[in-house]
């Protein structure tokens, strides 16, 4: 089996420029960090109230799974051409025109359910609609973000600043999460809708302060002189996937294990509420045994910084960890044990994404950055879409036998993280020496 280390392509090493960013903690970078923790406290405040509002509305698995996977749907569409967006246009703009559409159709929504609360069919149908296009701003704002942090900090700090963000991306999640469990138990749901619309014009106004280098190279030259070619600039990003074989199979095997991992968490609050026969707010508990096993796992891989071999044994001992501590899932009943496993995996799960993204960043050319990075957004919202309804009805199907659903994914996913770190392939992406 051949782990022998590579260096990155030289087209690759050469594309990876000086940005002229000579602090990681410069106004730019700081201003976007600051807007988006707001924005994700309230989303995921509203995430959590929208969960238990379905459950407690329709009581139906089925319904919480459809509703997932029908409104990544049009996310998914226009992720490629969203992708092409950010390499063309001012990603700056993208993202700030999608936070005020954001907040103009989640504020009318808790609007709405404040004044008529018995509207239920025409609440469920709005959510859906406001899901649905929360999920196509989102598939415009994620890769002009990422696209434009590496353009934003100095090239060897690019790992810290995807463990901050990361790291605070979590922090905010958890902080929202917990709120959004408390509150949803002792006031209901639809305050939070309101919420979180406000939080995305928080978001707007603090990208205004953000000031995003513009890039100059002869690939976006070309593409602004060829600016009605939008599938010709669809198929560079397709094309440069097909020529990374160990980036594009060590994707393909994650999509498989984030599948899996949709079906596990769109039955959560089933498991929270009739296997642990716990309330709501242990729905936020858990969240924050998983937030700070993240935030643990991305700061240490920020400190170890791991290269090369390290970094491939590394992550296959962070997907073994994440994949052997899921089975426990299917027949513990303690939810002490539980927030240990769940502590466990969030640290994995943290370690690992922040040594995989930070090296497909560093892997893809600026000029293409932000089509490629959306071709692979796209492609996992897709699948997590999928999980979630597969997890909805195959809950249904199985009378909410969530013991034996998580039995099922745990195994799977062992299988499937064996599988990937067996690849010769994937473990030479996972190898590359990028200093």
């Amino acid at each position: 089996m051949d782990t022998t280390c590579t260096e990155l392509p030289p087209s690759t090493t050469a594309s990876i420029s000086g940005n002229g960013a000579t602090r990681l903690f410069n106004k730019n970078v700081v201003f976007l960090w600051i807007g988006q923790f707001i924005s994700e406290v309230g989303t995921s405040a509203f995430f959590i109230a929208m969960l238990f509002w379905l459950k407690h509305e329709t009581n139906s698995a089925a319904i919480m799974g459809a509703m997932g996977m029908l409104a990544k749907v049009p996310g998914i569409l226009l992720g490629p051409i969203a992708g092409v967006a950010a390499d063309r246009w001012s990603r700056r703009k993208i993202m700030i025109v999608c936070d005020v559409i954001d907040g103009v159709l989640v504020l009318s929504l808790g609007i709405w359910m404040v004044f008529f609360p018995g509207a239920t069919t025409v609440s469920l149908i709005w959510l859906g609609v406001v899901c649905a296009v929360n999920e196509v701003t989102n598939a415009f704002f994620i890769p002009a973000e990422m696209a434009a942090l590496p353009d934003l900090v100095p090239q060897r700090s690019l790992a810290a600043a995807n463990t901050i963000e990361r790291c605070l991306q979590e922090i905010s999640g958890l902080s929202g999460t917990v709120l959004g469990s408390a509150l949803t138990t002792l006031a209901g749901a639809t305050a939070f809708f309101a919420l979180n619309g406000m939080s995305y014009f928080v978001s707007a106004a603090c990208l205004l302060l953000v000031s995003i280098p513009r890039r100059r190279s002869p690939v976006i030259e070309e593409d602004q002189r060829a600016s009605g070619s939008l599938t010709s600039n669809i198929r560079q990003g397709f094309a440069f996937l097909r020529g990374q074989k160990g980036l594009l199979l060590c994707k393909c095997g994650s999509w498989g294990l984030v599948g899996i991992t949709a079906i596990i968490w769109v039955l959560f609050p089933f498991y929270v509420e009739d296997v642990l026969g716990k309330s709501s707010i242990w729905f936020g508990y858990l969240a924050t045994a998983g937030g700070v096993g993240a935030f643990s796992g991305m700061a240490l891989a920020a400190f170890l910084n791991c290269d090369g071999r390290e970094r491939l044994i590394a992550i296959g001992l962070a997907l073994l960890l994440f994949a052997g501590g899921s089975v426990p899932f299917a027949f513990i009943q303690n939810p002490t044990i539980a927030i240990v496993l769940v502590l466990l995996g969030g640290t994995a799960v943290g370690f690992a994404t922040i040594q995989i993204e930070t090296l497909t960043q560093l892997h893809i050319p600026t000029e293409l950055r932000g089509r490629v990075l959306s071709l692979l957004s796209s492609i996992q919202a897709a699948v997590f879409g999928i999980g979630i309804g597969l997890g909805g009805i195959v809950g249904e199907w199985l009378g909410h036998n969530v013991q034996l659903i998580y039995l099922i994914c745990g195994l799977c996913l062992c299988a499937g993280s064996g599988l990937l770190l067996l690849n010769r392939h994937v473990r030479s992406f996972l190898s590359l020496k990028t200093e």
